[in-house]
């Protein structure tokens, strides 16, 4: 009897795992799964929290299955998956901005430009958006050039009078 138990137990044992083997692969495609190393490749560039997965991929999930890059994230694939001049120089969406400076860092050196905070100015894989960052010290400067020609306007002499007509 004990014989015929281990049999039966053993079959059923058999059963259930043939099953799950079975099924696995249905749940591989079915159960939605992130792309495979796409958190440490976004940690490899300077910034990736705005736009996280659309930097480089055209949906902001993509999957084992659905995971086709956009111009920016072939160029990244193209370039060894690193960040550096190389790929900073490019404008991989073909916008009027390099990837440098979408990303915040013009140089590629890993650094951002002019104590930016880290993040980025816009997509470096999206042609319709390219932000153009205005630091604080060009702001001063544009400000500055307004300023002088309004005091020349008003006949002032624009090297001694030193009010600011512009905020």
């Amino acid at each position: 009897m004990d014989c015929m138990v281990d049999k039966r137990m053993k079959a059923a044992f058999l059963g259930a795992l043939g099953l799950a083997l079975a099924v696995s692969p249905v749940l591989l495609v079915f159960v939605p799964q992130r792309a495979a190393g796409t958190d440490e490749l976004m940690k490899s560039l300077p910034a990736y929290t705005q736009y996280k997965c659309l930097i480089c991929h055209t949906t902001q999930s993509p999957t084992p299955q659905l995971h086709r890059l956009n111009p920016f994230g072939e160029d990244f694939l193209a370039n060894g998956k690193a960040w550096n001049r190389t790929l900073a120089l490019l404008n991989s969406d073909g916008d009027r901005c390099s990837n440098g400076s979408e990303i915040g860092d013009r140089d590629g050196d890993g650094v951002f430009d002019d104590g930016e905070e880290a993040r980025e100015n816009s997509n470096p894989g999206n042609s319709a958006d390219c932000t153009a960052p205005i630091s604080q010290a060009t702001w001063g400067i544009i400000k500055e050039i307004f300023n002088q020609e309004i005091r020349q306007d008003m006949g002032l002499d624009p090297d001694h009078d030193s009010s600011s007509y512009f905020p």
